[in-house]
């Protein structure tokens, strides 16, 4: 446990307070009864996140939709997660780096049940 923590004390944390809180629930999700090792943080400190290029998206004069285009992506990227992990929202959680809670409340929010 310690080692996690010292692990999780040296990481820059790019995001912000829910990446932790998100990083802190996979590791007790993934540790089943046993103790939390370093190793459960290690994987996801490793991966590397780039954003998608913007692909030529410009804001028009006249302005844009944000929510509703954010609800559009975000519900794309969970269809895609959960068909990837054959509906499996443990496993479509863990693909977008997000809780369990996370996703099934996600799930609900965009009527993917």
């Amino acid at each position: 446990m310690r080692d996690a923590l010292e692990v999780l004390a040296g990481y820059d944390f790019p995001g912000n307070v829910r990446e932790l809180q998100n990083m802190v629930e996979r590791a007790v999700a993934l540790s089943a009864d046993g103790p939390i090792g370093p190793e459960l943080f290690s994987e996801y400190m490793r991966r590397e996140w780039k954003a998608p290029a913007l692909g030529g998206i410009e804001l028009p004069p006249e302005g844009a939709d944000l929510e509703g285009m954010l609800s559009s992506v975000e519900r794309k990227l969970l269809e895609e997660a959960l068909k990837l992990s054959g509906g499996i929202k443990k496993e479509a959680a863990r693909l977008l780096g997000i809780s369990f809670r996370s996703i099934r409340y996600r799930i609900q929010k965009h009527g993917l049940e």
